[in-house]
């Protein structure tokens, strides 16, 4: 379901209505809040989803809402297409809202190899007339590998227009049915990341 906020090519291989939530603070520093709900469900013309996510505090946000649409084009080939609406809010400033989008792919190029690519507000729309107020336009491709049912490997590299490249990896291994391990890191900052999660038949935490 959270191929909603990622890559949207990805929920056209959701098989039943999907949906998670997810919060976090970073360095626990309070204008770092990140929290977000989507909702995934598939017809027989394609799969529907919905997002929200807020970002920010009292003195300064950031909300999205973001209708997705992902469907199999060919036997290994899906798409998916984004409809954005932002709102960044400032007290004592006001706020400003603007519409944007964003097309992903996704290919199975074999069983065990997944190629995926996603750009977010291709066109650079603006919050504002101003340049400074330019909305990010993010560029990612990744790749995921499965050498085994136990173990993914993946990589992607983001590309926002304004800034230097990042590249990130990731591995996840599943130590028992109901429990997974994994560990990344991000280059753009630096940063190195740890998790587990825990698998309860329709639940994943």
């Amino acid at each position: 379901g959270f191929s909603v906020f990622n890559n949207q090519a990805g929920l056209a291989h959701i098989t039943g209505i999907s949906a998670g939530i997810y919060a976090e603070n970073r360095f626990l520093i309070d204008g770092l809040n990140q929290m977000g709900a989507a909702v995934a469900l598939p017809t027989n013309s394609g799969t529907f989803g919905l997002g929200l996510s807020y970002f920010g505090n009292a003195a300064f946000n950031k909300q999205l809402i973001n209708l997705c649409y992902g469907r199999m084009l060919f036997d290994k080939l899906a798409i998916g297409a984004e409809f954005d609406f932002i709102n960044v809010a400032i007290p004592d400033y006001g706020a400003k809202s603007a519409f944007t989008f964003g097309l992903g792919i996704q290919f199975n190029m074999t069983e065990k190899i997944v190629l995926a690519a996603h750009v977010f507000n291709p066109l650079r729309w603006q919050l504002t007339t101003f340049e400074e107020d330019q909305l990010a336009t993010i560029m990612k491709f990744g790749a995921a590998y499965y050498p085994s049912d136990k173990l993914t490997i993946v990589v992607e590299t983001e590309k926002n227009l304004a800034q230097k490249a990042m590249f990130k990896a990731g591995i996840e291994y599943q130590l028992v049915k109901q429990l997974y391990l994994r560990g990344g890191m991000t280059s753009n900052p630096t940063i190195s990341t740890f998790g587990v999660g825990v698998h309860l038949g329709a639940l994943n935490i």
